[in-house]
């Protein structure tokens, strides 16, 4: 079942489901061979040699066999049961394999249609498979990766709990009510004790609320249970509650969460990794920001960072006090990363580096300024870039040194766009009295060049009133 933006109710058929005779047929006959079994969770191969033979056999060789595949495989990804949903989501990995390479484009928009699903881990596994074959999405479906790793981002305040089952619903739980810690602990001494324990969406979710309140009642063995979990929305809440307070020898810990790269993770981390920074050591914030640098360093991770990161100096979001070391040691590795279809057009990003400018030594964002200057250039190859993006000049100054600096605005300056050029200009020009010789050699080589562009480059000079602008009327 997916989410058509509406408000959502707990999935269920309006009419349930029947097998048309000759398919119950099919099924016995499979069962009479013990090629099926039926559990307490349906039906399923009784041995897993069977399920590869099934997919080997899969070779959907004709239009009508691919197109009744992917049928197949849309209404699986919708069906109300959240098992059956996730493993359809899984076996789209598969899928994408059999299919004649012309056809894989088609698995991918099934898998897009996942991420509305109501169940996370749907999402969770639809959204991996997209991430894992970025390299296969068409340009319009790369540039919708920010937004699907937004859908993939959720807390558990957007779960809700219907007869025992989990889902996504619009309508997010602001007030809901933890448990006692005492109705919880029987849980978690179960998982210590490494008794069977089905710990599923709504279990889960119903522990962490209450361990969200009392995070010192988690143990390592609970943290690494939930570690496990299908379910991004519940091991990022774990890690959120792992992270409340200081710990000790969670190294394993640390190194499960650093190649976990789902959005929900690094989000929860970020947050109480910034909350709690004052009472964390020095090894510690190391240790935890390489965790989130290694994050990062997945797309889908780097675009849900980099849209907190750029509030950083709202209050509401981290206080009066944000730890702006932490900033500066995530974004470049952010910004290396992120998408190429993500911008810097509502200039939040120039807001919060002109405060982290302010706070902190002028090395310590050089790296971020290098990233913005290289990704600047890559996407200008894309796409028309407005000012805000291009506004690079100002930081460039005033955090990297001249001779690490000159040759990042040779390269901005001989970029074959003319409105990044004619921006880039216009900086320069604006702090022409801060600039070394060097740079004044550029600048006056770069109004000398024969390019067709070369009138516009001085009639920016001309209309700036510097003291470059008098020597180009000379």
């Amino acid at each position: 079942m997916f989410s058509a933006g509406l408000r959502v109710r707990p999935p269920a058929y309006t009419e349930p489901p029947q097998l048309s005779e000759p398919q119950q047929h099919a099924i016995d006959n499979l069962q009479r061979r013990r090629v099926l079994d039926v559990g307490e969770r349906g039906f399923n191969f009784s041995h897993p040699y069977l399920r590869a033979g099934a997919q080997a056999l899969q070779r959907p060789d004709i239009l009508g066999d691919r197109d009744q595949l992917l049928e197949q495989a849309e209404r699986s990804l919708a069906c109300v049961e959240a098992l059956t949903s996730l493993v359809a989501a899984r076996n789209l990995r598969w899928i994408r394999a059999v299919v004649a390479p012309d056809d894989r484009s088609s698995i991918l928009a099934v898998a897009s249609k996942g991420l509305r699903s109501l169940f996370p881990a749907t999402r969770d596994a639809c959204f991996t498979l997209l991430i894992d074959m970025a390299d296969e999405l068409t340009p319009d479906q790369r540039a919708r990766l920010p937004d699907w790793a937004d859908q993939v981002s959720i807390e558990l305040e957007d779960i809700d709990i219907s007869n025992g089952v989990g889902f996504i619903t619009d309508q997010r739980q602001m007030f809901v009510t933890a448990s006692p810690i005492d109705e919880i602990q029987p849980y978690l001494d179960a998982i210590d004790a490494d008794e069977p324990l089905g710990l599923d969406l709504a279990l889960g979710r119903r522990i962490l609320l209450a361990l969200e309140l009392h995070p010192e009642a988690m143990s390592a063995a609970v943290c690494r249970r939930f570690l496990r979990a299908d379910e991004a929305v519940i091991r990022g809440a774990a890690a959120g509650v792992w992270f409340a307070i200081p710990r000790e020898d969670d190294e394993d810990i640390i190194e499960w969460l650093a190649h976990d790269h789902a959005p929900s993770i690094s989000i929860a981390i970020l947050k109480k990794l910034a909350s709690s920074w004052a009472t964390l050591e020095g090894l510690r914030r190391q240790a935890l920001i390489r965790m989130l640098q290694a994050q990062a360093q997945s797309t889908g991770c780097a675009s849900v960072l980099f849209n907190r990161l750029v509030l950083f100096n709202r209050v509401e979001y981290f206080g009066d006090a944000p730890p702006w070391t932490l900033f500066a040691e995530l974004l470049p590795t952010v910004i290396e990363h992120l998408p190429v279809a993500v911008s810097f057009r509502n200039g939040r990003l120039n807001a919060v580096l002109d405060d982290a400018i302010e706070v902190l030594p002028a090395d310590a964002l050089s790296l971020a300024i290098e990233a913005w200057a290289h990704r600047l250039q890559r996407r200008l190859a894309y796409c028309t870039l407005d000012e805000y993006e291009l506004a690079i000049v100002e930081p460039l100054l005033a955090v990297l040194e001249p001779k690490r600096r000159l040759s990042i605005l040779r390269d901005l300056i001989s970029v074959p766009d003319t409105g990044a050029r004619i921006v880039t200009m216009k900086w320069l020009v604006k702090y022409w009295d801060d600039l070394n010789p060097e740079e004044h050699a550029l600048l006056s080589g770069a109004l000398a060049k024969d390019r067709s562009d070369k009138c516009w480059l001085a009639a920016t000079v001309l209309t700036s009133g510097s003291p470059l602008s008098h020597s180009s009327n000379n």
